[in-house]
């Protein structure tokens, strides 16, 4: 209490008489008196606030070191020690505020031997893709892991995040020149907690858009096996016009040969023509699908079956396999 007290007297005695603040903004001027009077009523966090919103306004240094001063009596000690070497910096800047400079160090001084330290510690086993520790809603730079960060005594919350695991978060209340930490645990995957979430599970494996990942609707279908019908559909389909216009092409050539007709003759070469082209596609569609189909192969937590498609010189079909 007494601490904040000197603050402000030093700073009046320093800038002279009738201008306890020095601002040139009214409302910033307005609104630091207005602080000092609640600080003076032992209104400490509505005179902080009043206090910081002048500073908003017009930047001080001895706007800063009351301010400084509200935020310890108010029991924020990390906040006041970085507000009073915020003050020693800025007075350093100029020549008209540097009586301030020590009155400042001297404050943040005196309040370093009360800090509270807290440490999250983040393994290495804790160290995935996309990590963010943050603390009271300020995300921590990787530098302050496992590092003793001055902090006000209280309550503060701990959070970490990363993308396709399962949030974790932690509340830890530190005192006055205490020192405790927070291991963040390693995290889990989304997948392990939720099967069928589209996430990759532990150790490997497709994710949400893999090509073997199993549709938990129709176990035994992926997205490559998808695909597969869709070729091998178009195969058949090839197949069944070389097979419509093979037979034509046959029958118009025979036709053409007892009648002598040269247009019968090119009828039956183009349809022929078409059936060589139908035959083609037949046959790489039905590759393709059961290329398709091999290798979309469905990753099965466990046993099931799957449609399986069979190739054979008498046609195209399917078949039920699997594991049982």
């Amino acid at each position: 209490m007494r601490a904040a007290a000197i603050v402000v007297t030093v700073v009046v005695v320093g800038l002279g008489a009738g201008a306890a603040s020095a601002q040139q903004n009214p409302q910033a001027e307005q609104l630091f008196r207005r602080g000092q009077e609640l600080v003076k009523q032992g209104k400490y966090a509505e005179g902080c606030d009043k206090l910081e919103a002048s500073q908003r306004l017009e930047s001080n240094v001895n706007t800063l070191l009351n301010l400084a001063a509200c935020r310890e009596k108010n029991g924020q000690l990390a906040t006041a020690w970085a507000l009073f070497l915020r003050a020693a910096s800025e007075a350093r800047k100029s020549a008209r505020d540097q009586p301030l400079v020590q009155v400042a160090v001297g404050f943040s001084a005196k309040l370093e031997p009360r800090l509270p330290y807290l440490t999250v510690s983040v393994p290495d086993t804790s160290r995935v893709d996309g990590l963010a520790i943050v603390l009271d809603g300020r995300t921590l730079d990787v530098e302050e892991y496992n590092q003793g960060v001055p902090i006000d005594p209280g309550t503060h919350e701990v959070l970490g995040r990363a993308p396709g695991h399962e949030p974790w978060t932690t509340s830890v209340t530190i005192a006055e020149a205490e020192r405790r930490s927070v291991e963040v645990p390693r995290f889990k995957e989304v997948a392990r907690l939720a099967p069928g979430t589209g996430a990759a599970p532990a150790g490997g494996g497709g994710g949400a858009g893999s090509a073997g990942a199993v549709d938990e609707r129709n176990p035994g279908m992926s997205t490559l096996r998808k695909a597969a019908i869709g070729a091998g559909a178009v195969g058949v389909i090839g197949l069944a016009a070389m097979t419509t216009f093979g037979l034509q092409a046959r029958s118009t050539w025979n036709e053409a040969q007892d009648t002598g007709d040269d247009q019968l003759r090119k009828d039956a070469e183009s349809k022929a023509g078409l059936a060589t082209i139908g035959g083609a596609v037949g046959v790489a569609g039905v590759a393709a699908g059961v290329t398709l189909w091999i290798v979309g192969k469905p990753k099965h937590r466990d046993g099931g079956t799957a449609w399986i498609p069979v190739v054979s010189s008498r046609g195209v079909g399917l078949a039920v396999g699997g594991r049982f």
